[in-house]
């Protein structure tokens, strides 16, 4: 009864523990290395075993050795750091740096301080995401 891997067009996925059943990959991600992936745990004295679907969006990034518990959403676009543990049943907001354990997001001050980046820069990076998403609408409406 519990339900197969599905992966995506162009998902990349390195080197893992686990992720044998019940897994779920968008496409244009990538698992990075030795990442433990469980979609099953033992709760409680009595041995009760669990399984939870593991669903990770289109364009999201597991760095090395991080740890995914039953129940995990990643929405598009989240990305952990190395060493970043996600409990049971986290759900990861799209357009997101996640890191440590327990997971906590990094705030954008934080990202910029330490990616030595300007205003500037983030503008920059908005306006292509803008001109990005138009040019897919644009191929989009002339099929």
């Amino acid at each position: 009864f519990v339900g197969t891997n599905k992966i995506g067009k162009g998902t990349t996925i390195e080197e893992e523990i686990g992720a044998d059943r019940y897994f779920s990959v968008g496409k244009n991600s990538y698992v990075g290395v030795n990442s433990g992936i469980s979609s099953h745990l033992v709760e409680g004295i009595f041995g009760n075993i669990s399984f939870f679907e593991i669903k990770m969006g289109d364009n999201s990034t597991t760095a090395g050795i991080n740890c995914i518990s039953p129940g995990v959403e990643m929405q598009d676009n989240s990305y952990l750091l190395p060493l970043a543990s996600c409990t049971k049943f986290n759900m990861l907001k799209g357009n997101n740096y996640y890191f440590g354990a327990p997971l906590r997001k990094i705030f954008r001050r934080k990202v910029c301080t330490y990616l030595n980046l300007t205003e500037e820069d983030l503008k920059k990076d908005q306006e292509l995401r803008l001109k990005q998403q138009q040019e897919k609408i644009n191929i989009n409406n002339n099929k």
